[in-house]
């Protein structure tokens, strides 16, 4: 990164050439505070982003952020059931009635009105 690059980085957090790092912390938080867009929509995000990138670029000229590399795995599939193997359903997914009927079958049932 060059020097130019790194001055305007400060410029934009409002500090001096060579601030360390718990400045450059404090001043974003307080330019965060200010500008995010959740507290902020009328700016649209555009003055933040300017300010989270020049944070972001000071911390790694300063050596706080050690870079990692990310990497995804797609998941293992589950094996498909077939008919055989597949549940009936749990009772939300079933009309009482037929609920109703495997609890009493062959039960005769007299309700008196």
């Amino acid at each position: 990164m060059t020097d130019l690059t790194l001055k305007h980085c400060y410029h934009t957090l409002g500090l001096e050439d060579g601030a360390g790092i718990e400045q450059v912390r404090s001043a974003y938080r307080r330019l965060a505070r200010a500008f995010h867009p959740d507290l902020n929509p009328e700016l649209g995000g555009a003055v933040f982003s300017k300010i989270q990138a020049a944070y972001d670029s000071l911390l790694v000229a300063l050596g706080e952020v050690v870079e990692v590399e990310v990497t995804y795995s797609k998941p293992a599939e589950l094996p498909q059931s077939n008919r055989r193997t597949r549940r009936r359903g749990t009772p939300g997914n079933r009309r009482f009635e037929t609920i109703m009927e495997d609890q009493y079958k062959g039960v005769n049932i007299r309700i008196d009105a």
